[in-house]
């Protein structure tokens, strides 16, 4: 894709701080997927976690919204809408039939700020065939348009959906010649509405690669190999700080302003970034950017490992050649594993319930134990299949509204007496993990991953 460096010390990053980057997220259960580092429009490094595939498309969650705010500059570009058109004047039908003068007023500038001043309960797509343009739109507007950072992905859905009717097109399919194409991003997947809308506040999926493309392209304010893809001047307004965030208790990061769908970051560098870890952060003071993908549970945690070991490495103390060899040898070897069974499992299968009322079926085949499980409102919530000291890959719904199946690896085993369950998507960020202890007919379920938090919940047979 990109001309690699022969080593990361000629493009002046550090071989030693890339090595403290990987000892970090091993140490602190940071769950990195992929990433890729390239300075001076090479590459630096590459790293994959198996199974992971850095090729591979994943779920990208909000850092899909840096390329709503493009679609939305390419129309402005084309004079199809401006940052001062007002969301009433494009999806007037879809208003409530009394607008306040406050909903009146919302501009696209504003949505793209995360300054509607929607009510924050605007910000959950509907269930069923709702229309979410009608759904989001009939929340009052309790802040000043333009006046008050309140992040809502609904607002960048309405974003999408205002290109789709000044363009006629869906954000990715107006997208695809103008921006994907260009720089080779050649099979863009976007979630949509069941009004078929991109759902544009989540659902691009794309790999490390194609967020690499598209980092780099920003750096070079929109040029690629010598031609303009990007609206001149749209990288400059887009990555701009247009609303203040500060003052909200969050990490240092999420407080540095907010352009138009891009954040602020210290030291002068901006990114997109979504749930559980994605991230396409631009260096503009260094020239190099990050691609990264990833299901962790902390992302704070995670962007201080990045700020610290990986952009920290750029222009750092220079590592030696046993750095060097002992970087490539530690990429070459990264996977999360799967659990072995050492035969110490016994049939414990029947149905556990809750105290909320949530319950587990388990049925154990003696190569496999498959788990269904049902939540406290009666919702199921799928039957998942894990061969034991092996791996299978299924087909699981787990992603946000809009959402489609996804293939997800499932494998467990036995270990003195204790039952280890690990699902991962392969394209995305959920990971679920259950060690399962037994006693006295009752089951322990100690369980986390990211997008499902991290408990324990006890059950007795029902």
């Amino acid at each position: 894709m990109f001309e690699k460096a022969f080593d990361p010390e000629k493009m002046g990053v550090s071989s030693r701080k890339l090595l403290e980057f990987i000892d970090r997220v091993e140490r602190e259960n940071i769950e990195i997927h992929s990433l890729i580092l390239l300075r001076h429009g090479r590459e630096v490094c590459r790293m994959n976690w198996k199974p992971y595939d850095i090729s591979a498309p994943h779920m990208l969650f909000s850092l899909s919204k840096s390329f709503t705010s493009c679609a939305a500059g390419f129309a402005v570009a084309e004079g199809l809408l401006s940052y001062d058109t007002r969301v009433a004047d494009v999806l007037g039908d879809k208003l409530p039939a009394q607008p306040s003068e406050r909903l009146l007023r919302i501009t696209l500038g504003d949505l793209l700020c995360m300054g509607s001043g929607l009510d924050p309960a605007s910000d959950n797509a509907p269930e069923g065939d709702a229309d979410w343009c009608a759904h989001v739109l009939g929340y009052e507007v309790t802040d000043e348009p333009g006046t008050h950072f309140n992040y809502n992905s609904l607002g960048t859905y309405l974003v999408s959906a205002m290109v789709t009717r000044v363009t006629g097109l869906s954000c990715r399919d107006y997208l695809k010649p103008r921006l994907f194409d260009r720089i080779g991003i050649r099979t863009p997947e976007w979630d949509a509405s069941p009004q078929g809308i991109s759902c544009g506040g989540w659902g691009l999926h794309l790999s490390c690669e194609d967020i690499a493309r598209f980092g780099q392209l920003l750096l070079q304010r929109g040029m690629w190999q010598g031609e303009r893809v990007l609206p001149e001047g749209w990288i400059e307004t887009a990555s701009a700080a247009h609303i203040d965030n500060s003052g909200r208790g969050a990490h240092v990061d999420w407080e540095q302003g907010y352009g138009y769908q891009f954040w602020r970051c210290r030291e002068g560098r901006y990114r997109g970034d979504g749930m559980c870890g994605q991230y396409c952060i631009v260096c503009e003071p260094e020239d190099a950017v990050l691609a990264m993908t990833a299901g962790v549970m902390d992302m704070s945690a995670q962007m201080d490992a990045v700020h610290d070991c990986l952009l920290g490495a750029l222009d750092a103390e220079p590592g030696t050649a046993e750095d060097r060899a002992q970087l490539a040898e530690r990429i070459a070897a990264l996977e999360y594993a799967y659990p072995a069974d050492d035969g110490s499992g016994r049939d414990v299968s029947g149905l556990y319930r809750a105290g909320d009322g949530s319950e587990m079926r388990i049925a154990c085949t003696g190569d496999a134990v498959e788990v269904a499980l049902t939540d406290a409102r009666g919702h199921s919530l799928g039957n998942i299949r894990y061969p034991l000291g092996g791996t299978a890959v299924q087909r699981l719904t787990l992603g946000a509204p809009g959402a489609p199946a996804e293939d997800a690896l499932c494998g467990g085993g036995w270990h003195d007496g204790t039952l280890e369950l690990v699902m991962r998507l392969v394209h995305g960020p959920f990971v679920h993990r259950d060690v399962i202890t037994f006693a006295d007919g009752r089951l322990k379920d100690e369980y986390s991953g990211a997008g499902f938090g991290r408990g324990t919940v006890e059950y007795s047979p029902a």
